[in-house]
């Protein structure tokens, strides 16, 4: 009975510390009543492991959400650092400053301003997809590159790699449904641009003089 006493009062006093927003609080409670209190029946454990990893993970996005908190001054601090125009070079470090920082909306920007430039898009591809998967969700990601592309020169094999590239990025971690879309888009690009060949052979052979 005693037990149940002290698991009933523990557990209101860590959601107590929750319902305040005191999470690492209440997660050192339930931490504790799992480890120091004998004979908890198996329901109760798991009750109680479930809470554990719901203020957990709640830890680690508010740490993820601090980790973004960046002010205009640090903004522009990187901006003057870096400058807001320059060559290949300046643009990736300060687009790689921006990823680093978790200020994923300048980062995306910046490498936006490498498409149709003389930079493979093995150079960013990668850290353009982990942007656009920390900035917009999963669901939403292959529509928001295929709107960054739509508003760049990136054109035909360049197009293809970065798609292709992204791809590989996203299946990596285990999001296959979206890394096949990218592959199919890459494909259809190439596939575009072989057509386009094609038509433009067939012109100049055409306009030959017999």
């Amino acid at each position: 009975m005693e037990s149940r006493i002290t698991i009933g009062l523990t557990k209101r006093e860590a959601e107590t510390y929750r319902s305040h927003g005191l999470f690492q609080e209440s997660l050192d409670l339930y931490e504790q009543l799992l480890d120091e209190t004998f004979g908890i029946e198996e329901g109760v454990k798991n009750s109680i492991k479930s809470k554990i990893a719901e203020l957990k993970s709640e830890l680690e996005r508010i740490e993820r959400d601090q980790s973004r908190d960046i002010s205009e001054a640090d903004l522009q601090l990187i901006r003057k650092n870096f400058g807001d125009q320059g060559g290949i070079e300046e643009i990736l470090t300060q687009a790689t400053a921006f990823h680093e920082t978790g200020v994923y909306k300048e980062a995306i920007r910046e490498y936006q301003k490498l498409m149709g430039r003389a930079c493979p898009p093995e150079k960013y591809a990668a850290a353009l997809a982990d942007c656009l998967l920390a900035e917009y969700s999963e669901a939403t990601f292959f529509a928001q590159l295929n709107q960054i592309l739509r508003e760049s020169p990136i054109k035909g094999l360049e197009r293809a790699l970065l798609l292709f590239r992204c791809g590989e990025e996203l299946e990596g971690r285990d999001y296959t449904e979206i890394a096949l879309k990218l592959y199919k888009a890459a494909f259809q690009t190439l596939l575009g641009k072989l057509i386009e060949a094609r038509r433009i052979k067939s012109r100049t052979s055409e306009q030959k003089p017999g």
